[in-house]
């Protein structure tokens, strides 16, 4: 679970069904472009938040990633990134690992997706014209 959708609504049954939950804060975006510092206060009271309402969560830092997921895993499960540093950061070691990644994804995104036709204010667009049918 990375620290760009903490959205845990409807998602017990799928935290429940693993013995951990690895939540990822990050303190840079792309480029490695560090975070304000309010931004980064912001962000971990969040995870903290959610870290106490996963049980079996563990919170890790972007650094300390690769050494404990990434050693001994030949696939992981995410959740779903959609685009960003974090996908970026997927990729990077599911190529250097030759790593699977079995991506969950939101039922919404998979329900509107067939919609979309090109980025995401095209589809901004469209989904703003179902939401009215």
């Amino acid at each position: 679970m990375f620290d760009n959708d903490l959205n845990i609504f409807n998602r017990s049954q799928l935290f429940n069904s693993y013995s951990k939950v690895y939540i990822l804060s990050n303190r840079f975006m792309h480029n490695e472009l560090e975070l304000s510092e309010k931004v980064i206060q912001f962000k971990q009271s969040l995870i903290d938040r959610i870290n106490k309402s996963i049980l079996n969560s563990v919170v890790l830092k972007s650094k300390e990633i690769e050494a404990l997921l990434f050693d001994n895993n030949p696939c992981i499960d995410a959740i779903y990134t959609g685009v960003g540093h974090n996908l970026d950061l997927i990729n990077k070691y599911t190529l250097k690992y030759q790593l699977k990644v079995k991506y969950i994804y939101r039922e919404e995104d998979l329900k509107y997706w067939n919609y979309a036709k090109s980025a995401f204010y095209k589809f901004k667009n469209t989904f703003y014209k179902l939401k009215s049918i």
